[in-house]
C-alpha cells in the first residue's frame, strides 16, 4: 500500500520530533539552571535596524553595573526565588527543549534580523519576530515582579504596535490551508520538479508518471485502477511538488497559503527526521506533495523553509513560480 495522509488542515510551526531533545534532556537543563540560580542571568537581545529602538534586557541574580548613554539598554536585578519561576516558565513552554547549548561545537547560525534571541547561562533560542515572540515574552513578563516587572513592561510597550499587524497575519496562517493535502515518499518521481494542474487531463499525466506507469489518454476513469483522486477543477486547482530522490523525510507540510493582491506564496517545508546506526541508517525516500486550492487565475509562487536548525524561524526560499 502506498504511503500517504489526506488532511483538511496541516497546522504549521510543529518542530520534528526527532530533532527535538527529549523530555529528560530538557529536565536536566532545568535542573542545571535551578542548581547555579546564585549566578542566574537571562539576556533579552534586539537583532535589527533601530528606526524605532528596541530595548534589550538583562535580569540577573548577581548585581549589576548599569551601563550609560543608551536608554534602551536595559538591567534589572531579580531574586532567586523570581528566576526559579523564570527557569520553570521558560520550560513549560519549550525553551529548554528547543534551545542550542553555546558550548557545543556547532554554533547557532545568526539570527533573525529583525529579531530577539534570548540566552539564560548556556542555552540559546532566536525567538523571530513575530505573534508567538510577543507571546512568549508576555508570559516571561508574569512571572516577575518589581523592577524586572518595570523593565519588561517598558520592552513589551514598544512592541505594542507590532501585535496588530502580528494577529491579522496569525489569523490568515490559519484560515488560509489547502483544501486537501495529499503527501507521501514514495513517488516514482525522482526529479525535483513542481506543477500547477488546472485540467483533469494534466491530473491524469502527472498521477501516471508519479505512480510509474506508462501515460495513456485513455486511462479509464470508470474502474480508476491507479486510485486518481477526483477533483473538481471547475472550483478547484493542484499544486503539486516532488522533491526528487532524498533521505529522512516523511513527507511535506504546509506553513501558510497567502493570498496577495496578484498572487499566491504557498510556503511548505519538509517532515524530515533523524537516524542512528552503523551506517547511519538512513532511509531512501521520494517525497511528493499535492495541495488542492481554491482555483485562481493569479500566478502560485511556492516557497519552501531552508532553515535546517531546530528552534530557529523559518527562512523562505522562493521555489518557483507556476502561472495559470
Amino acid at each position: 500500500m502506498p504511503r500517504f495522509a489526506v488532511a483538511l488542515l496541516l497546522i504549521a510551526g510543529i518542530a520534528t520530533a526527532a530533532h527535538a531533545q527529549q523530555p529528560d534532556a530538557a529536565d536536566a537543563r532545568e535542573k542545571e539552571l535551578q542548581q547555579a540560580i546564585k549566578s542566574f542571568r537571562l539576556e533579552l537581545l534586539y537583532h535589527g535596524q533601530e528606526e524605532k529602538p528596541f530595548c534589550r534586557l538583562i535580569l540577573s541574580v548577581p548585581p549589576l553595573a548599569k551601563a550609560e548613554g543608551n536608554p534602551f539598554f536595559r538591567f534589572a536585578q531579580v531574586t532567586e526565588e523570581q528566576a526559579s519561576r523564570i527557569i520553570a516558565c521558560l520550560g513549560a513552554y519549550g525553551f529548554l527543549t528547543r534551545a542550542s547549548d553555546l558550548r557545543d561545537k556547532t554554533k547557532p547560525p545568526p539570527p533573525a534580523m529583525p529579531g530577539y534571541t534570548l540566552q539564560v547561562g548556556q542555552f540559546y533560542e532566536d525567538l523571530g519576530w513575530d505573534l508567538l515572540m510577543l507571546k512568549r515574552l508576555e508570559g516571561l513578563r508574569k512571572v516577575v515582579g518589581g523592577d524586572a516587572a518595570k523593565e519588561m513592561d517598558l520592552l513589551l510597550g514598544r512592541l505594542s504596535g507590532l501585535r496588530q499587524q502580528w494577529e491579522k497575519e496569525d489569523i490568515a496562517r490559519q484560515a488560509a490551508q489547502p483544501l486537501v493535502i495529499l503527501t507521501g515518499t514514495d513517488s516514482h518521481i525522482k526529479q525535483p520538479s513542481c506543477h500547477r494542474i488546472m485540467s483533469q487531463d494534466e491530473w491524469i499525466t502527472i498521477w501516471q508518471r508519479h505512480k510509474g506507469v506508462k501515460e495513456s489518454k485513455d486511462y479509464d476513469l470508470f474502474y480508476n485502477r491507479l486510485g486518481l483522486p477526483y477533483v473538481d477543477f471547475a472550483k478547484c486547482m493542484v499544486i503539486a511538488v516532488f522533491q526528487g530522490s532524498g533521505w529522512n523525510s516523511a513527507g511535506l507540510r504546509v506553513a501558510t497559503v497567502l493570498e496577495e493582491k496578484d498572487k499566491i506564496v504557498l510556503r511548505f517545508e519538509d517532515n524530515s527526521y533523524q537516524t542512528a546506526g552503523s551506517d547511519g541508517g538512513g532511509e531512501r525516500v521520494a517525497v511528493y506533495g499535492f495541495f488542492v486550492l481554491p482555483q485562481s487565475n493569479k500566478t502560485v509562487v511556492l516557497e519552501e523553509n531552508v532553515q535546517r536548525y531546530l528552534g530557529h524561524p523559518p527562512v523562505w526560499k522562493e521555489r518557483v513560480h507556476l502561472p495559470k
